[in-house]
């Protein structure tokens, strides 16, 4: 039978990391919480800790520390919920408190992943992004695939988006008046081949007559 209590060893997997590695070998016992938790419980390692009393103070003030967390993280930026449950994770709450916390986040509204594609693309397009690389992060971000879709279709047929890439480029041909310098510099922005080909072209050839006026 194993022992009640034992000596708490305090792993750091990395120097910057959040996530805190709790065992007591003699227990038997393996968790993984956040140093938020650690900070909280008084937690040290070396510490002589009752297993019972251990685990009932980690369930107890996971939930309240991973939403404080959670709301920090949304004050930087909005987020998908993808990113949210990764960033939890990596922080080392267990995949029950994420799942938990994320739910209430959606019910409050405070997560959509509807209304973060609308403002991620809108704020992306106004930066001079293309499509290309648009969808991309989204794709990074983990939003759903059924929103992704919707998001992809929209892109794709917009028909400004070769006059955002002609804008872009007549603004960087003024420097760079190189059509293959110019379309490489569209596509690194996101916008696809054909656009960012007939964008270059465009502008270059605006500069040519404008300089032979």
């Amino acid at each position: 039978m194993l022992p009640a209590a034992g000596f708490l060893d305090i792993d750091v997997p990395e120097r910057t990391s959040r996530l805190r590695i709790l065992r007591i070998d003699e227990c038997g016992f393996h968790r993984t919480t956040s140093k938020a938790v650690v900070s909280a419980l008084g937690l040290r390692d070396g510490d002589c800790v009752e297993l019972t009393a251990l685990s009932a103070g980690l369930d107890e003030s996971e939930p309240a520390a991973a939403m404080q967390r959670a709301l920090l993280l949304l004050g930087y930026r909005a987020r998908s919920r993808a990113e949210m449950v990764q960033a939890l994770e990596l922080d080392g709450y267990p995949q029950e408190v994420v799942e938990t916390i994320c739910a209430r986040l959606e019910d409050t509204g405070l997560i959509d992943d509807e209304r973060f594609v609308e403002e991620f693309v809108h704020a992306k397009i106004r930066a001079s992004w293309g499509s290309r690389r648009i969808i991309r992060d989204l794709e990074a971000a983990g939003v759903p695939e059924d929103i992704l879709q919707r998001c992809t279709e929209a892109l794709t047929s917009d028909d400004t988006e070769y006059e955002r890439a002609t804008e872009l480029a007549v603004k960087r041909a003024s420097r760079q008046p190189d059509v293959a310098k110019l379309a490489a510099f569209l596509a690194r922005r996101g916008f696809p081949a054909p656009v960012a080909w007939r964008a270059a072209r465009s502008a270059t050839d605006a500069i040519t007559s404008r300089s032979q006026e």
